[in-house]
């Protein structure tokens, strides 16, 4: 039996977008099917099963997908649930041009077999449903461009953020290291480094280091490190503090030792690094 084939000039010829709530209550899956445009999609309740490239994934509350032109995929629920999705639906092109400006790199969404799914944090999920339902709202109201531009810039980072985890390595972390793990993102906790850590984790540092070794393939150590160095990054390109305030603020005991760490993860001096993040256009 032939899949369908949906097509962007049957769907919203004259729209910037398309937005649409699903609802198992009304119906129970959406048909396999393949389109010629891309989707994002934020699970908003419930649990079902993605079936998309002849693979089966589970999908559940705080889920964000991405769904490639020519992927071949389909949704529906599971357990009894009322699975609710809001899907919003858009031109490649059009995302292609976005992703230029805003330096969203190609493999966060187009890479591998199956599409790009990250289960979102507490943090997370509270910034992109306002932003899924804005989105849906704004549709019903003539899906302006404007609109999908401010959707687009609310949830891409969330594909391509370095501490967003993918679905399936999320479901593999025991809930006491998932929970220290998002911990650790909170300023003051990556300020007091390994110590906190392991108080947030509830374990002795051999427990903690053999679960992370087992789950992350990292080191304590290295995950502090690699936190700590990922937040340096974000300052540098998004605020003027000095570089030494950003080594201290974010954990690093002296400057050298910041530069050196700096250098091995990001190829290039916190120097370098700042002049080449993107700026804003001054007079």
């Amino acid at each position: 039996m032939a899949v369908p084939r949906l097509y962007w000039r049957d769907l919203a010829p004259t729209t910037a977008y398309h937005a649409a709530l699903f609802s198992s209550r009304f119906q129970p899956r959406s048909e396999l099917h393949v389109h010629d445009f891309c989707e994002m999609t934020y699970v908003v309740a419930g649990r079902g099963i993605h079936l998309v490239n002849r693979q089966m994934l589970p999908v559940r509350t705080g889920d964000l997908i991405f769904v490639r032109q020519d992927d071949c995929h389909a949704i529906s629920a599971t357990d009894g649930t009322d699975l609710q999705f809001v899907n919003v639906a858009f031109p490649r092109a059009a995302w292609e041009t976005f992703c230029a400006l805003a330096d969203v790199p190609r493999e966060a969404w187009s890479s591998g077999v199956l599409p790009r799914a990250v289960r979102l944090p507490p943090d997370g999920r509270q910034k992109c449903e306002p932003a899924f339902r804005d989105a849906l709202f704004s549709f019903h109201e003539g899906a302006p461009a404007l609109a999908l531009c401010r959707f687009w810039s609310l949830v891409s980072p969330y594909l391509v953020h370095p501490t967003a985890t993918r679905a399936k390595d999320e479901a593999r972390l025991p809930p006491w290291l998932r929970g220290a793990c998002w911990a650790m993102h909170d300023e003051q906790n990556l300020h007091a480094g390994l110590p906190r850590f392991i108080e947030l984790s509830g374990v002795s540092r051999a427990h903690l280091s053999r679960s992370l070794k087992a789950h992350c393939h990292q080191t304590p150590t290295e995950v502090v490190n690699r936190l700590r160095l990922e937040r340096a990054a974000m300052l540098l390109a998004t605020t003027t503090d000095e570089i030494g305030e950003i080594a201290a603020a974010c954990g690093f005991g002296t400057l050298s030792y910041f530069y050196r760490r700096f250098r091995e993860r990001y190829r290039q001096s916190p120097r370098a690094y700042r002049l080449q993040a993107p700026k804003a256009i001054a007079p």
